[in-house]
């Protein structure tokens, strides 16, 4: 059955990685052959307090310094961040990746406040705006900063249902082979706020005792025996909000199904790892709008440059989902593998390093393009791994 799904050699493969802070500014990664627009944006804005100007509602109300965050499409991922006196009435957010829909958050902190506790800031988020590769963007308007109400205090249940490829949970668990699943609550941060197991069968499960707050998601991660592929729903289901001491429901039946797992090699045009003196490669993962989501810096982002199929699941794995990896490892993957990779595309960039030092010696990347979710992808081809150069530019780890 599984094997229905695979798809082989779907891949487009670039030989140059990006150097750091630049970004492809189209809607998948940039295919072999293709000019690639490299360079950043910026980001820069106005603001008031309460209506008032800034050299005079920021004393009124106490404000002493404010911090601009810029959120990428889905509000979970920092792509910049500034600061200025509060007086200043202006800051300039620099090195941002291309990128459409974003969003910006201004957090305005008195001398009192704790660090990401602001009192003051924009409510609602100002968004979404695009950021244009060598580009300066603004909004029509200086943002207005206003009291906030606090942070939601108190927990909430959530209560979820959900199905199997479209089936109802007492038989299609059954049929896929899933025993149990996992049911994650997440803020809008990724950050996981309490989880449950429950049967798969069962269909539903309550979660208790999470934190309250306007934007809560549902992740749910499926298992079985016979599951050597990744179970699970493709995307996160919500927002929504939690009140304390009450249930809410997920928006709909949360469908479980196949998530794309991607499996890859590398290798030199001469040599092995030993004779170029590679001992180490790192590997950055990025989403079809070439923005990083797993950077060099991640834990799980350092291999063995000898990696294989036969290399421990440590050394293998990088999850495009889950901070730790949670997926199998498919009998005939490849050494590398990217779990819970999303529909439509991502692009690798590797590093390779000695043992004594991070300099980087030299690089590749590859890109991955117009697979279906739910599929195996097992690269035929190498990611090719050649001289750090004008040519083959590579990013420091």
């Amino acid at each position: 059955m599984f094997a229905s799904f695979r798809q082989l050699g779907l891949m487009v493969l670039t030989l140059a990685a990006g150097l750091q802070g630049c970004v492809v500014a189209t809607g998948t990664p940039e295919p072999a052959g293709t000019t690639v627009n490299t360079g950043t944006a910026s980001f820069v804005f106005a603001w008031t307090v309460a209506g008032q100007p800034a050299s005079s509602g920021c004393g009124a109300k106490g404000l002493v310094n404010v911090e601009a965050l810029i959120l990428d499409a889905a509000k979970a991922k920092i792509l910049g961040k500034a600061s200025a006196a509060c007086t200043a009435g202006q800051v300039t957010v620099g090195n941002l990746p291309a990128a459409g829909g974003v969003w910006l958050q201004v957090d305005g902190y008195t001398a009192s406040d704790p660090a990401g506790s602001p009192c003051w800031g924009n409510d609602p988020l100002n968004g979404p705006f695009n950021l244009i590769a060598n580009k300066i963007g603004q909004p029509d308007a200086p943002i207005d900063l206003v009291k906030l109400q606090g942070t939601p205090t108190g927990q909430g249940n959530v209560y979820v249902t959900w199905t199997v490829q479209g089936k109802p949970a007492a038989s299609g668990c059954g049929d896929f082979g899933i025993t149990n699943v996992i049911v994650h609550v997440k803020d809008d941060k990724k950050n996981e706020l309490a989880y449950i197991e429950a049967p798969c069968t069962a269909g539903n499960a309550t979660i208790a005792k999470v934190p309250a707050g306007g934007a809560r998601y549902v992740q749910i991660d499926a298992f079985g025996p016979k599951l050597p592929e990744s179970w699970g729903n493709i995307s996160l289901a919500g927002p929504f909000p939690v009140v304390a001491n009450q249930t809410a429901s997920a928006p709909a039946a949360i469908d479980l199904d196949r998530r794309s797992i991607l499996s890859f090699d590398w290798a030199f045009a001469t040599g092995t790892c030993a004779s170029n003196g590679i001992a180490t490669v790192y590997v950055q993962v990025r989403d079809k709008y070439n923005q990083v989501v797993v950077p060099m810096t991640d834990a799980w982002a350092a291999k063995p440059c000898d990696l294989s199929a036969s290399s421990s699941y440590d050394a293998r794995v990088i999850d495009y989902a889950h901070a730790t990896p949670t997926c199998a490892i498919p009998p005939n993957a490849k050494g590398l593998v990217v779990c819970n990779a999303p529909a439509g595309g991502i692009g690798l960039m590797l590093t390779g390093t000695s043992a004594s030092s991070t300099k980087p010696l030299v690089g590749g990347s590859m890109n991955v393009l117009n697979y279906q979710a739910g599929t195996e992808v097992d690269s035929l081809t190498p990611i090719l791994l050649a001289p750090c150069s004008g040519a083959n530019p590579c990013q420091q780890p």
